[in-house]
């Protein structure tokens, strides 16, 4: 009976609290440098980490992803999508696990300030606390990975920095 009690109480420990992974860096090369990286979907793969994804593969304007990020697994076909040049890139991740990662380009200084963003929803009660604790600080890992590997191939340095 206790257990339920614990179990109940537990259950809205995370109600309201934003489930988005969100990764911010400031990248030294100019906003058509880093577009140009974020739309190359190769160039794009190769500022992953291979902590972070266990497959990458390009064919034409499309790509399938499989996520390898803590216990989060996913295989998921992408597109580019809602790209406007030198500000923002959406990669839609389709079907019925699909989700969106956007890119936003600011300028800033003599660089960019490039905002990553996964629009996620938390999953439901018992797991929820696995999400916030364990998933969700891996995936911004990952995700300030992927910055610091665009800011490397940005700067003609491929994606050895991260």
């Amino acid at each position: 009976m206790i257990g339920l009690f614990c179990g109940l109480a537990l259950a809205g420990k995370w109600d309201g609290k934003p489930s988005d992974v969100v990764a911010s860096q400031t990248i030294q090369a100019p906003p058509s440098a880093v577009y140009g990286v974020i739309t190359n979907l190769d160039a794009l793969g190769e500022a992953w980490a291979d902590e972070c994804i266990s497959e990458w593969v390009v064919s034409g304007s499309r790509v399938t992803v499989k996520y390898a990020i803590g216990v989060f697994k996913r295989r998921v076909p992408a597109v580019l999508a809602n790209v406007v040049p030198d500000r923002s890139v959406d990669l839609e991740h389709e079907g019925r696990r699909g989700f969106t990662t956007r890119w936003k380009l600011e300028p800033a200084g003599d660089g960019t300030l490039v905002t990553m963003t996964t629009f996620l929803s938390a999953p439901p009660w018992p797991v929820t606390g696995t999400y916030f604790t364990t998933v969700k600080p891996e995936w911004e890992a990952c995700q300030a990975d992927v910055l610091a590997g665009i800011a490397a191939i940005s700067a003609g340095g491929g994606a050895s920095a991260p």
